[in-house]
């Protein structure tokens, strides 16, 4: 496959082929975001996802266009998958080989050379696993990304695409307070917990509000709140007699 060399910005190939993908998606999915209006630091950006659909990479661009507009966006994508499609690497797809030593130096090296202003997205679980499955799996590489992308904010993201009061489907995205400034005491176990924490919010909210949830959404704006049961708001005395 290759190396991909010296990395440039890729923000004029995406503002570019943004006008073509964003309509085209907007017939197929409805994206809802929220906590992507937050001041960050300068520097690289890391988003941390779950995986479970098609549209995830998509959907992780339009949260650096509401975090970061101008940016450059660069996605972490199997060689796989990217091999049959070499106009991603204009927009600034990464690929690497699970098992490959080579293939995962080579990753390494190009992430070295990501613009200062870049955002990168990366889906730890390496595989599409839909209804994302606890534990969501992550494999150990992405602790050594944070390290050699250093400094970097790093955002958990919760990912999950449902279908609701119509045919078109409903794309709800959840982003959490980055969890390190510097990657350097980031490890494997801590970033999917903090990835968990943001999927679990989302499925309390969908599990509230079912099919009204896009009216209820939050937005960029807000953020989410885990639901409770109606009884652990109740009084201790209530409480206590259900343990």
């Amino acid at each position: 496959a290759g190396t991909e060399g010296t990395v440039n910005s890729t923000a004029a190939a995406w503002g570019a082929f943004d006008l073509v993908r964003r309509p085209w998606m907007a017939l197929r999915v409805r994206t809802h975001l929220a906590g992507t209006a937050r001041a960050l630091p300068e520097g690289r950006w890391l988003l941390v996802a779950n995986h479970e659909s098609f549209w995830d990479g998509f959907l992780l661009r339009d949260v650096q266009r509401s975090l970061g507009p101008g940016r450059s966006f660069h996605a972490v994508m199997l060689d796989r998958e990217l091999g049959p499609r070499p106009w991603l690497r204009a927009l600034g797809a990464l690929g690497v080989t699970p098992g490959s030593l080579a293939r995962s130096r080579a990753l390494v090296a190009s992430v070295e050379t990501l613009p200062d202003d870049a955002v990168l997205a990366f889906f730890p679980q390496g595989r599409i696993r839909p209804g994302s499955p606890r534990p969501l799996d992550f494999q150990t590489g992405i602790a050594a990304l944070c390290r050699r992308i250093a400094p970097v904010a790093v955002l958990p993201v919760g990912l999950r695409v449902v279908t609701g009061r119509t045919a078109r489907a409903e794309a709800y995205v959840c982003v959490g307070e980055p969890v390190a400034a510097t990657g350097r005491r980031l490890d494997t176990p801590g970033l999917e917990e903090a990835v968990t924490a943001q999927v679990d919010a989302v499925d309390d909210f969908l599990a509230r509000y079912g099919e009204d949830a896009p009216e209820m959404w939050p937005g960029p704006d807000g953020f989410l709140e885990p639901a409770r049961p109606e009884w652990f708001q109740t009084t201790s005395p209530t409480w206590a007699s259900r343990n």
